[in-house]
């Protein structure tokens, strides 16, 4: 077997870690090394309880929380119960501070505790102390309904034995005895007899307690439990064994943007069946876990509504040595959320796992996830690595030999020199190496360029922040993100000399093989002010809401299709995200060109447009965040040879300009003249850009552009906008509740009038309080700091050339806000019980001025009034004519930041309304 994991990302060198720990751990037949351990070596197993026997646990802060959590009421004594709260303990390095970038969290196995991490039955230091050692932040916890985290709600959680002294000895101790299955003869590291009367063994079998029997409801506790967990610490390594390995699976699924891998101790997740209790005797297991992995509902795509969704194949195969696997019947549907976080299973060589945990791994595989296996009996570890009993020959040799290709390459004495001499440049370059952030972020902006990559940069740097607790976090060598709204007027102010930075290059169009820069990518503000005045008017509010009629007609597009689909009494869920998506595109093309392509129509995207639309700001925004590589992958003269256009958008646009012109002259010359006012956009456009220097008439580049911007710009953000408020409202019933009653108390009908919704502030405060927690735009602003500098909160005078960024993810989740600006509470824009009109005034003008959602100063979005009259006028449209709830209340949205963040996939039952 080849070893997949020496190449240099940081779960899989966190896995040699692991592995080379496996190498460095006593076994239990090695003699005293020293005085120390001869004063100690009466003092294994519980003799270890003696006040004169020397810990063996590393030293550490402790601290214990509970997480999640409910009250219901209890229906014997009275009164409320805390139910589904997640106990957690946190262990800290007591010397040193935590040095790695990921903290672990330890899932313990069935008839344990979360105990079981912190040392072995005879007293020997456990994974948690091996960890802190290194300087790690160590989580464990006990799984709802086990140990510390034991429920009140006994009816909820109905509890079982977990495991007998029997049970013990065949699958851990002493399989060798019974021969369940052939590859127990391989057992020989258990410190004893394994058996009743062996003090170790009872002191292992003493640890045991119950299980439950409710699954479901553990596994739904888990989740909420188990993200909030991790919202609260940030991206973590899970570390699990055996049934743990169950919740990490969960939660790649339900929050993976928080998972930063996943490794499992020969997990007990075998798809459709459990063989507990039948490892010595072949015709199968018992069912189990009907959806695959798990007892619930996790995402598969295509979707699956229910178990018997998913077709079942078996392979037939069953014995004691090699166990029958189930899988899915192909084509395999695909596990889309859980493929998104790193996954490496271990298995013993002599354990009963190494007969069917390849039904996992399978399984795994077959739906599209990326998974390592290690059997390290093929890699000559020796050991049963499920309660850390090691007996090693020769690991270290082992995992040396395979990791040398890496080793070799990195060891290049010519390139380390010259890189070395870069990286210290770098890391103090122009005084930002004061700054905290990623280590990687002082010597290269290949930080930034991953993090934008990984699709999640919009959580990480809010996370980076609040972990350094700083307003100032450097994101390059040449880059700081700055946080505090303070900053704003003086970044994005007018006139106060902050350039554009280079990261804008990306966004430059080619245009048959000429670079043209757009409004996006115009660095001079003077030459901005000047082409922006030409249609200024375009998008004036009062010029806006004049295509009104034409809003209103998509509108009613939408709650047609809408009411199509929920007809019915087993009407399908149906994905809001992607309805939203198609109203968008074809309200910002009917304003544009007086016509759509007819997303809604279709029900999906039509010739890819909408694919190539996202896939164009996926490379741009990978193209920002290093901007070099917009010159060589875009703008050079060999690449503009080769491609005339820098992409299909450019050429689309262009032809139905060169339409829309013949057009006019045909109109022009059968009437004379004409004294209408234009008709849409691509009117008023070509209106400003009329120029007697081109032989056609118009300034082609400067319609190009605008016209672009409308066209990329204009739906994919604003439907980014109303799946937030949507789903923040059903996320929030009683507030959604609150909106319908002010909406029917206004006694409004479809469709809803502009003004309308004007003189609804509970709508308003709705909006921009989903706006303010999902701002379109997920990346940094970039700005160049002018001649004169910028002095930093510490008081340190930033250099001119030092580009700063402001991320409205971040900014807008400042104390400005008022309490809690994590939480979606739309009351922070309301006037308060005991404000007076000029305090509520003043109040929310400064959260208005700490407000990023739209950019800053003369670079703010132009488009922004088209989006409100999209979103001010639709979201009351749709309340009125359905009953919309979520599918699935528990399930979480996923983001995806390239540029603008993405939420997909918002299943949605839809009722009319009588």
């Amino acid at each position: 077997m080849q070893l997949r994991l020496c190449h240099p990302s940081s779960f899989h060198l966190f896995t040699i870690i692991f592995l080379v720990a496996l190498a460095a751990l006593p076994t239990y037949a090695a003699p005293p090394t020293n005085q120390t351990d001869e004063a100690n070596a009466g003092c294994v197993g519980l003799k270890g309880v003696n006040p004169r026997c020397r810990p063996q646990e590393t030293a550490y802060h402790r601290e214990y929380f509970y997480i999640g959590g409910r009250y219901v009421p209890d229906p014997v004594l009275g009164g409320n119960l805390v139910v589904d709260q997640l106990y957690v303990e946190k262990l800290i390095p007591a010397a040193g501070r935590v040095k790695q970038r990921y903290p672990l969290v330890f899932f313990h196995g069935g008839g344990s505790a979360g105990n079981v991490w912190l040392q072995t039955p005879d007293n020997r230091k456990g994974w948690a102390s091996y960890f802190l050692d290194r300087g790690y932040a160590v989580y464990i916890i006990d799984q709802t309904s086990v140990g510390r985290s034991t429920q009140e709600d006994l009816a909820g959680y109905p509890l079982r034995i977990g495991a007998t002294a029997e049970i013990a000895q065949i699958g851990f101790t002493a399989p060798e005895l019974t021969n369940p299955y052939p590859q127990s003869q391989l057992h020989t590291q258990w410190p004893g007899k394994g058996t009743i009367g062996d003090p170790i063994f009872d002191a292992f079998v003493a640890q045991f307690i119950p299980l439950t029997s409710n699954l479901t409801r553990q596994e739904l506790s888990m989740r909420a439990s188990g993200c909030e967990l991790l919202s609260l610490i940030g991206p973590s390594y899970l570390i699990s064994h055996s049934i743990g390995a169950l919740h990490p699976i969960l939660l790649s699924d339900q929050c993976p943007q928080l998972v930063a891998g996943n490794i499992n101790v020969e997990p007990t997740t075998i798809p459709f069946q459990s063989f507990t209790g039948s490892a010595n005797r072949s015709g199968g297991g018992t069912p189990a876990r009907p959806w695959g992995l798990t007892n619930t509902r996790i995402t598969y795509d295509p979707p699956a509504n229910a178990p018997t969704d998913l077709k079942r194949v078996n392979n037939e195969i069953d014995t004691p040595a090699l166990r029958s696997c189930i899988y899915q019947a192909e084509p395999a549907r695909k596990l889309p959320q859980i493929a998104k976080v790193p996954y490496v299973a271990l298995t013993g060589e002599a354990s009963p796992h190494i007969t069917y945990d390849q039904c996992i791994v399978n399984y795994l595989r077959q739906a599209g996830v990326k998974v390592d296996w290690i059997k390290l009996g093929e890699i000559n570890i020796h050991v049963e690595i499920r309660y850390l009993r090691p007996r090693v020959t020769g690991t270290k040799d082992a995992i040396r030999n395979r990791c040398l290709p890496w080793s070799a390459i990195l060891l290049l004495g010519a390139a380390i020199l010259s890189l070395l001499f870069q990286a210290i440049r770098n890391y103090f370059y122009r005084g930002l190496h004061r700054y905290p952030g990623p280590f990687l972020a002082n010597f290269t902006d290949l930080w930034y360029l991953l993090d934008v990559r990984s699709n999640q940069h919009h959580h990480h740097l809010i996370h980076l922040h609040r972990r350094h607790n700083s307003p100032v976090v450097r994101l390059g060598p040449n880059t700081l993100s700055i946080s505090q709204s303070d900053f704003l007027p003086q970044v994005f102010g007018v006139s106060t000399g902050f350039l554009k930075s280079e990261m804008y290059d990306a966004f430059a169009n080619r245009v048959n093989g000429q670079i043209a820069h757009s409004s996006l990518s115009i660095q001079d503000p003077k030459l901005h002010v000047q082409i922006r005045k030409l249609i200024t008017s375009a998008y004036l509010l009062t010029t806006v809401t004049a295509y009104e009629p034409l809003v209103d007609q998509m509108i009613s597009k939408l709650i047609v299709r809408l009411g199509e689909m929920s007809r019915g009494l087993k009407a399908e869920p149906c994905n809001m995200a992607l309805w939203l998506r198609l109203y968008a595109h074809d309200v910002i093309l009917h304003l544009t060109f007086s016509h759509t392509l007819g997303f809604m129509d279709a029900g999906g995207d039509i010739d890819g447009f909408i694919s190539k639309l996202d896939g164009n700001l996926n490379s741009l925004a990978l193209l920002s965040a290093m901007p070099r590589m917009s010159y060589w992958l875009k703008l050079n003269p060999v690449v503009a040879h080769l491609r005339k256009d820098s992409h299909m958008f450019v050429g689309w646009t262009v032809k139905r300009i060169q339409e829309r012109i013949k057009q006019r002259h045909e109109k022009y010359s059968s009437a004379g003249s004409s004294t209408d006012g234009p008709i849409d956009f691509l009117d008023a456009f070509l209106d400003a850009a009329q120029s007697d220097d081109d032989p056609s008439g118009y300034n082609f580049a400067l319609l190009i552009d605008w016209t672009l911007v409308n066209v990329m710009g204009g739906a994919d953000t604003t439907a980014v906008a109303l799946r937030a408020v949507l789903w923040f409202l059903l996320k929030d019933p009683s507030r959604k509740e609150k909106l319908l009653h002010e909406i029917h108390s206004a006694r409004l009908t479809v469709p809803v009038s502009w003004k309308q919704t004007q003189k609804l502030p509970y709508l308003d405060a709705c909006i921009k309080e989903a706006l303010r927690l999902c701002p379109a735009i997920g990346l940094g602003l970039g700005r160049k700091v002018p001649a004169g500098g910028l002095q930093m909160p510490d008081g340190y005078m930033l250099p001119a050339g030092t580009n700063v960024s402001m991320n409205a993810w971040v900014v807008n989740r400042q104390d400005i806000f008022g309490d809690d600006p994590d939480a979606f509470i739309p009351e922070r824009w309301l006037r308060q019980g005991d404000e007076t009109v000029e305090q509520h005034r003043d109040r929310t003008y400064q959260m208005k001025r700490a407000d990023l959602t739209f950019g800053g100063g003369s670079r703010a979005c132009t488009g922004r009034y088209i989006a409100f009259l999209e979103i001010y006028k639709v979201v009351p449209a749709l309340l009125l004519e359905f009953d919309i709830e979520l599918a699935d209340p528990l399930a979480e949205w996923v983001t995806i930041n390239r540029w603008t963040v993405r939420q997909n996939d918002i299943q949605c039952r839809l009722q009319p309304r009588k």
